[in-house]
């Protein structure tokens, strides 16, 4: 009898024992569930600035310019790296931020190498360009993505090799492939509208 109470005792105690520490693993992950989401949103709310604080923390050097995309979303665009190309100031890196409903968010930079590849734009994204890549950026849900940017380097013997890279760009592909991606996006980049800043 006081063998058969002690069992019963002790899984009494072991099933208690197994329900608290649930309890307590069930506490902690509601209480990291609420920090994160408390984080987050507080994250979203302090990256948030007017367009009174991007203009004041402007330098002389800074150009801006508004832009209306096809898809709803207001930008404003800022360089320092401004130069003048033909009757236009235009820029090899650019900081895009997207406005929101109350204020602005600084979604990225993008960077061209050198004067000779303007950051340029169409109903697509943005281009930006060197003697070694052409790549694709857009703002996708208040982020600012790599789409495809394609890539060519040179070994010793000069011989080259292409590649790709990008949220639309498979896994899979060839090099002759990667060499045709290559030569298209160029010829879009080329074709693609100079962002002409104020």
């Amino acid at each position: 009898m006081w063998t058969k109470t002690m069992n019963i005792r002790g899984r009494l105690f072991e099933n208690i024992k197994r329900v608290l520490v649930e309890e307590k693993f069930f506490l902690i992950i509601l209480l990291m569930a609420v920090l994160c989401l408390s984080l987050t949103s507080c994250a979203s709310s302090e990256e948030l600035v007017s367009q009174e604080e991007i203009m004041a923390n402007m330098t002389e050097d800074t150009y801006y310019i508004m832009m209306s995309r096809e898809n709803g979303d207001e930008l404003l665009l800022s360089s320092e790296d401004v130069y003048e190309d033909g009757d236009s100031n235009v820029a090899a890196a650019v900081t895009i931020y997207l406005e929101q409903e109350n204020g602005y968010l600084k979604v990225g930079e993008i960077q061209s190498d050198g004067t000779a590849y303007p950051v340029k734009s169409d109903e697509n994204g943005f281009y930006v360009g060197s003697g070694y890549k052409v790549e694709l950026y857009d703002v996708v849900d208040g982020t600012l993505v790599l789409l495809e940017g394609c890539y060519v380097s040179y070994d010793e013997d000069g011989a080259e090799t292409y590649s790709m890279e990008g949220s639309e760009v498979g896994k899979d592909y060839t090099t002759e492939e990667a060499q045709s991606e290559y030569e298209k996006l160029e010829a879009v980049y080329g074709e693609a509208k100079v962002i002409a800043f104020m």
